[in-house]
């Protein structure tokens, strides 16, 4: 992910391959969904964890500030506003 975007910019250029990819793997691979999920999660962490240098060495800071984001904005990315989904990992 690109460092010199904001979190929103970046919701909106990848909300549309998270949702294309929910719709399809939901509808086949309903087992598969969660370990997708917590793979965007991650990738959503780490770049927190660049973007905010007090965050850099910090990877449970950086999940619990995702996740205080996500229940304040849960329609952010599409992949949160799934109920059986988790806004943080790790």
């Amino acid at each position: 992910m690109q460092t010199n975007l904001s979190l929103k910019e970046i919701a909106a250029k990848y909300n549309a391959v998270i949702r294309g990819g929910l719709n399809y793997q939901g509808r086949f691979y309903k087992t598969e969904m969660k370990t997708v999920i917590n793979h965007i999660n991650v990738a959503l962490i780490k770049w927190i964890r660049r973007q905010r240098r007090n965050l850099e060495r910090r990877q449970r800071h950086a999940a619990t500030w995702l996740s205080n984001i996500a229940k304040r904005e849960p329609r952010l990315f599409a992949h949160w506003s799934v109920s059986w989904s988790s806004p943080v990992t790790g």
